[in-house]
């Protein structure tokens, strides 16, 4: 097998596999490119995406072994973070609007309430009215609650 055909079945560009290699060479990990190097490769890769040196990752993998976690394990991990912080975003998000909803005033609830409250209105607006011009704002309020109730 060749470095190319490593970096190939690593799914790892050629001079990053050649580099990795190396290094393992140097340590006594490698003697020939063979099929076997792959996980190693890979999480030297893995250890470097989290900030880790490739000596540093070398030491890690000579230590502790090579992680058996795999790339859909990985992802599904990843996927669940950014799940948990969707989550929160939401719930945050939730919070603000139940204290919006908190603060707003209640509105009639039956018939009988609202039936008042449009007495109410038309009362104050006919008061009103006679001191008014017909062009007047209490004009308007009492044609639209008229509006609103007229029977079809």
């Amino acid at each position: 097998m060749t470095l190319k055909d490593l970096s190939k079945q690593a799914g790892m560009n050629y001079n990053t596999t050649r580099k990795y290699y190396m290094i393992l060479q140097e340590n006594g990990l490698a003697k020939s490119p063979e099929s076997s190097l792959i996980p190693i490769l890979q999480e030297i890769a893995r250890l470097s995406s989290e900030g880790k040196t490739v000596k540093q990752a070398v030491e890690i993998i000579k230590t502790h072994g090579i992680s058996r976690e795999s790339d859909e394990m990985r992802s599904l991990r990843t996927e669940v973070s950014e799940l948990k912080k969707e989550v929160q975003s939401l719930s945050q998000l939730l919070q603000m609007e139940l204290r919006n909803l908190q603060e707003v005033r209640a509105l009639p609830e039956t018939v009988n309430q609202l039936s008042k409250l449009r007495h109410d209105v038309l009362t104050l607006s006919s008061k009103l009215e006679s001191k008014e011009q017909q062009a007047g704002f209490w004009f308007h309020v009492k044609a639209a609650f008229n509006g609103l109730f007229r029977r079809k």
